[in-house]
Protein backbone atom coordinates (compact mmCIF):
# COMPACT_ATOMS: atom_id res chain seq x y z
CA UNK A 1 0.00 0.00 0.00
CA UNK A 2 1.09 3.32 -0.40
CA UNK A 3 2.73 5.44 1.74
CA UNK A 4 -0.10 8.28 1.41
CA UNK A 5 -2.61 5.96 1.73
CA UNK A 6 -2.01 3.66 4.69
CA UNK A 7 -4.60 4.04 7.27
CA UNK A 8 -1.75 4.65 10.03
CA UNK A 9 0.22 7.79 9.13
CA UNK A 10 4.10 8.27 9.27
CA UNK A 11 5.97 7.79 13.34
CA UNK A 12 6.22 11.85 13.04
CA UNK A 13 2.68 12.67 12.93
CA UNK A 14 2.42 10.90 16.02
CA UNK A 15 2.52 14.33 18.99
CA UNK A 16 2.74 12.57 22.14
CA UNK A 17 1.48 14.57 25.93
CA UNK A 18 1.75 12.88 28.91
CA UNK A 19 -0.86 14.82 30.91
CA UNK A 20 -1.24 12.87 34.13
CA UNK A 21 1.05 10.02 35.40
CA UNK A 22 1.46 7.90 38.71
CA UNK A 23 1.42 4.56 41.01
CA UNK A 24 -1.57 4.06 42.77
CA UNK A 25 -3.05 1.54 45.40
CA UNK A 26 -6.95 1.47 43.95
CA UNK A 27 -9.06 -0.02 46.91
CA UNK A 28 -13.04 -0.39 46.19
CA UNK A 29 -14.10 2.28 48.09
CA UNK A 30 -11.89 4.85 45.54
CA UNK A 31 -12.73 2.94 42.04
CA UNK A 32 -16.20 1.77 43.27
CA UNK A 33 -17.48 1.41 39.38
CA UNK A 34 -19.57 4.92 39.76
CA UNK A 35 -17.71 7.09 37.55
CA UNK A 36 -18.94 6.90 34.15
CA UNK A 37 -17.00 9.12 32.46
CA UNK A 38 -15.68 10.03 28.30
CA UNK A 39 -12.41 11.35 29.12
CA UNK A 40 -10.44 13.31 26.24
CA UNK A 41 -7.54 11.41 26.92
CA UNK A 42 -6.38 7.69 26.37
CA UNK A 43 -5.49 5.77 29.42
CA UNK A 44 -2.47 3.32 29.44
CA UNK A 45 -2.92 0.89 32.78
CA UNK A 46 -0.36 -1.63 33.35
CA UNK A 47 -1.59 -3.87 36.30
CA UNK A 48 1.48 -4.71 38.70
CA UNK A 49 -1.42 -6.71 40.72
CA UNK A 50 -4.73 -7.01 41.82
CA UNK A 51 -7.94 -6.96 39.52
CA UNK A 52 -10.39 -4.84 38.29
CA UNK A 53 -12.84 -4.35 35.79
CA UNK A 54 -13.79 -1.73 33.03
CA UNK A 55 -17.24 -1.06 31.81
CA UNK A 56 -18.14 0.01 28.49
CA UNK A 57 -22.30 0.10 27.26
CA UNK A 58 -21.74 -3.17 25.79
CA UNK A 59 -18.83 -5.24 27.23
CA UNK A 60 -17.00 -5.68 30.13
CA UNK A 61 -13.20 -5.88 30.51
CA UNK A 62 -11.04 -7.28 33.03
CA UNK A 63 -7.85 -5.50 33.62
CA UNK A 64 -5.57 -8.40 35.09
CA UNK A 65 -2.04 -8.64 36.52
CA UNK A 66 0.89 -8.63 33.81
CA UNK A 67 -0.75 -6.82 31.06
CA UNK A 68 -0.65 -3.27 29.46
CA UNK A 69 -3.81 -1.73 28.48
CA UNK A 70 -4.61 1.02 26.63
CA UNK A 71 -8.35 2.51 27.31
CA UNK A 72 -9.17 4.68 23.96
CA UNK A 73 -10.48 8.59 24.44
CA UNK A 74 -13.88 9.69 23.89
CA UNK A 75 -15.03 5.95 25.32
CA UNK A 76 -18.07 5.95 27.77
CA UNK A 77 -16.54 4.10 30.60
CA UNK A 78 -17.39 3.14 34.27
CA UNK A 79 -14.06 1.21 36.31
CA UNK A 80 -14.04 -0.56 39.65
CA UNK A 81 -12.33 -3.27 41.54
CA UNK A 82 -12.85 -5.60 44.47
CA UNK A 83 -9.78 -5.61 45.99
CA UNK A 84 -6.41 -3.89 46.34
CA UNK A 85 -5.05 -3.32 42.77
CA UNK A 86 -1.81 -1.51 42.42
CA UNK A 87 -1.23 0.61 38.74
CA UNK A 88 0.69 2.12 37.00
CA UNK A 89 -0.84 4.76 34.90
CA UNK A 90 -0.76 7.47 32.56
CA UNK A 91 -3.17 9.03 30.83
CA UNK A 92 -1.97 10.48 27.19
CA UNK A 93 -2.81 13.82 24.92
CA UNK A 94 -2.48 12.03 21.69
CA UNK A 95 -2.30 15.42 19.79
CA UNK A 96 -2.53 16.44 15.96
CA UNK A 97 -4.55 12.96 15.43
CA UNK A 98 -3.53 11.70 12.81
CA UNK A 99 -2.27 8.43 13.61
CA UNK A 100 -3.60 8.64 17.17
CA UNK A 101 -7.45 8.24 15.13
CA UNK A 102 -6.74 4.41 14.97
CA UNK A 103 -6.64 4.54 18.77
CA UNK A 104 -9.09 7.25 19.14
CA UNK A 105 -11.75 5.49 16.95
CA UNK A 106 -11.81 1.93 18.43
CA UNK A 107 -14.77 1.67 21.28
CA UNK A 108 -12.58 -1.55 22.85
CA UNK A 109 -9.76 -1.89 24.72
CA UNK A 110 -6.64 -3.35 23.81
CA UNK A 111 -3.82 -4.83 25.41
CA UNK A 112 -0.84 -6.67 25.38
CA UNK A 113 0.99 -9.27 27.95
CA UNK A 114 4.32 -8.35 29.69
CA UNK A 115 6.69 -10.98 28.87
CA UNK A 116 9.79 -8.85 30.56
CA UNK A 117 9.02 -7.65 33.51
CA UNK A 118 12.46 -5.97 34.46
CA UNK A 119 12.68 -4.36 31.53
CA UNK A 120 8.72 -2.78 31.94
CA UNK A 121 9.67 -2.07 35.11
CA UNK A 122 12.64 0.29 34.02
CA UNK A 123 10.33 1.99 31.07
CA UNK A 124 7.37 3.00 33.99
CA UNK A 125 9.94 4.11 36.42
CA UNK A 126 12.07 6.24 34.20
CA UNK A 127 9.17 7.77 32.88
CA UNK A 128 7.73 8.79 36.15
CA UNK A 129 11.09 10.39 37.20
CA UNK A 130 10.60 12.32 33.60
CA UNK A 131 7.43 13.14 34.78
CA UNK A 132 8.02 14.48 37.89
CA UNK A 133 10.90 16.79 36.79
CA UNK A 134 10.97 20.44 35.02
CA UNK A 135 11.17 19.77 31.65
CA UNK A 136 13.43 20.76 29.41
CA UNK A 137 13.98 19.20 25.62
CA UNK A 138 16.22 16.44 26.33
CA UNK A 139 13.61 15.44 29.05
CA UNK A 140 10.28 15.70 26.41
CA UNK A 141 12.27 13.90 23.55
CA UNK A 142 13.47 10.76 26.31
CA UNK A 143 9.61 11.09 27.41
CA UNK A 144 8.55 10.80 24.31
CA UNK A 145 10.47 7.82 23.42
CA UNK A 146 8.99 5.60 26.41
CA UNK A 147 5.56 6.42 25.48
CA UNK A 148 6.17 5.13 21.97
CA UNK A 149 7.78 2.18 23.15
CA UNK A 150 4.90 1.16 25.45
CA UNK A 151 2.58 2.04 22.61
CA UNK A 152 4.18 0.55 20.01
CA UNK A 153 2.78 -3.05 20.52
CA UNK A 154 -0.88 -2.10 20.39
CA UNK A 155 -0.27 -0.53 16.54
CA UNK A 156 -0.65 -3.37 14.84
CA UNK A 157 -3.99 -4.48 16.60
CA UNK A 158 -5.40 -1.53 15.83
CA UNK A 159 -3.87 -1.41 12.38
CA UNK A 160 -6.68 -4.91 12.27
CA UNK A 161 -9.27 -3.31 13.81
CA UNK A 162 -12.76 -3.81 12.01
CA UNK A 163 -13.54 -0.59 13.21
CA UNK A 164 -11.22 1.62 11.03
CA UNK A 165 -14.75 2.88 9.45
CA UNK A 166 -15.29 5.26 12.25
CA UNK A 167 -11.82 6.52 12.58
CA UNK A 168 -12.34 9.01 9.31
CA UNK A 169 -15.96 10.38 10.59
CA UNK A 170 -13.78 11.05 13.72
CA UNK A 171 -11.17 12.92 12.12
CA UNK A 172 -13.73 15.75 11.20
CA UNK A 173 -14.46 16.39 14.54
CA UNK A 174 -10.71 16.39 15.44
CA UNK A 175 -10.44 20.20 15.02
CA UNK A 176 -13.91 20.90 17.83
CA UNK A 177 -12.24 18.70 20.50
CA UNK A 178 -9.52 20.24 20.76
CA UNK A 179 -11.19 23.38 20.69
CA UNK A 180 -13.42 22.55 23.58
CA UNK A 181 -10.53 21.15 25.22
CA UNK A 182 -8.38 24.19 25.21
CA UNK A 183 -11.18 26.74 26.11
CA UNK A 184 -13.48 24.66 27.83
CA UNK A 185 -12.41 27.39 30.73
CA UNK A 186 -14.82 29.66 28.91
CA UNK A 187 -18.16 30.25 27.54
CA UNK A 188 -18.58 27.87 24.25
CA UNK A 189 -21.92 27.90 22.58
CA UNK A 190 -23.24 25.69 19.89
CA UNK A 191 -22.63 28.49 17.22
CA UNK A 192 -19.33 28.88 17.93
CA UNK A 193 -18.63 25.37 18.05
CA UNK A 194 -20.18 25.21 14.56
CA UNK A 195 -18.38 27.67 13.02
CA UNK A 196 -15.16 26.03 14.13
CA UNK A 197 -16.52 22.71 11.72
CA UNK A 198 -18.06 25.44 9.21
CA UNK A 199 -21.59 23.92 10.05
CA UNK A 200 -24.66 25.23 10.62
CA UNK A 201 -25.57 24.58 14.48
CA UNK A 202 -28.07 22.15 14.36
CA UNK A 203 -26.52 20.18 11.83
CA UNK A 204 -22.85 20.42 13.94
CA UNK A 205 -25.54 19.17 17.18
CA UNK A 206 -27.00 16.23 15.06
CA UNK A 207 -23.72 14.93 13.81
CA UNK A 208 -21.40 15.66 16.67
CA UNK A 209 -24.07 13.84 19.12
CA UNK A 210 -24.59 10.86 16.23
CA UNK A 211 -20.96 10.18 16.27
CA UNK A 212 -19.58 10.84 19.73
CA UNK A 213 -23.22 9.43 21.51
CA UNK A 214 -23.73 12.45 23.03
CA UNK A 215 -24.70 16.06 23.15
CA UNK A 216 -21.90 19.11 22.77
CA UNK A 217 -23.16 20.35 26.14
CA UNK A 218 -22.66 16.99 27.51
CA UNK A 219 -19.07 16.04 26.45
CA UNK A 220 -18.23 20.04 27.27
CA UNK A 221 -19.39 19.59 30.66
CA UNK A 222 -17.47 16.34 30.85
CA UNK A 223 -14.00 17.48 29.80
CA UNK A 224 -15.03 20.58 32.43
CA UNK A 225 -15.90 17.75 34.99
CA UNK A 226 -12.60 16.12 33.88
CA UNK A 227 -10.22 19.45 34.21
CA UNK A 228 -12.01 19.80 38.13
CA UNK A 229 -11.04 16.36 39.01
CA UNK A 230 -7.28 16.81 38.49
CA UNK A 231 -7.46 20.34 40.29
CA UNK A 232 -9.12 18.34 42.98
CA UNK A 233 -6.39 15.83 43.33
CA UNK A 234 -3.55 18.16 42.46
CA UNK A 235 -3.70 21.41 44.44
CA UNK A 236 -5.73 22.70 47.23
CA UNK A 237 -7.84 25.38 45.34
CA UNK A 238 -11.01 25.92 47.02
CA UNK A 239 -14.37 24.70 45.16
CA UNK A 240 -15.14 28.09 44.19
CA UNK A 241 -11.89 28.67 42.09
CA UNK A 242 -11.74 25.35 40.28
CA UNK A 243 -15.28 26.12 39.11
CA UNK A 244 -14.61 29.25 37.35
CA UNK A 245 -11.13 28.21 36.08
CA UNK A 246 -12.76 25.30 34.04
CA UNK A 247 -15.90 27.06 33.08
CA UNK A 248 -18.71 25.63 35.25
CA UNK A 249 -19.42 29.31 36.96
CA UNK A 250 -19.72 28.73 40.25
CA UNK A 251 -19.40 25.96 43.13
CA UNK A 252 -22.79 25.39 43.15
CA UNK A 253 -23.28 24.63 39.63
CA UNK A 254 -20.14 23.00 39.69
CA UNK A 255 -21.44 20.88 42.17
CA UNK A 256 -24.54 19.79 40.80
CA UNK A 257 -22.75 18.96 37.16
CA UNK A 258 -19.74 17.28 38.89
CA UNK A 259 -22.89 14.78 41.34
CA UNK A 260 -24.75 14.31 37.48
CA UNK A 261 -21.74 13.13 35.96
CA UNK A 262 -20.04 11.10 38.38
CA UNK A 263 -22.38 10.31 41.07
CA UNK A 264 -20.60 11.39 44.01
CA UNK A 265 -19.81 15.62 45.00
CA UNK A 266 -16.34 17.47 44.22
CA UNK A 267 -15.85 17.04 48.33
CA UNK A 268 -15.79 13.59 47.91
CA UNK A 269 -14.02 12.93 44.87
CA UNK A 270 -10.97 14.65 46.62
CA UNK A 271 -11.02 12.49 49.91
CA UNK A 272 -11.06 9.45 47.62
CA UNK A 273 -8.05 10.08 46.23
CA UNK A 274 -5.29 7.22 45.91
CA UNK A 275 -2.75 6.34 47.71
CA UNK A 276 0.48 7.25 45.55
CA UNK A 277 2.84 4.50 46.20
CA UNK A 278 6.96 5.29 46.21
Amino acid sequence: MPAHLHPWPSPADLAVECREMHRTLCVPSHWGGRWELTNQDTRLYWIIRGNSLVEHADWRQPLLPGKVYLIPAHMPSSYSCDEPTDIFWMHLGLRDLGSALRLTGLQRVLSYPVTDEPWMWSIWKRAWGLFSQREDLTTVWEMDALIRLLLAPFITEALASAEEDRCPQLSRFHAVLAYIEQHCGERLTLAHLAEVMHLQPTYFSNLFTRQLGESPLTYINRVRVEQAKRLLWQTDLPLQAIAQQVGLSDASYCTRIFKRLTGITPGLYRTRRPPILP
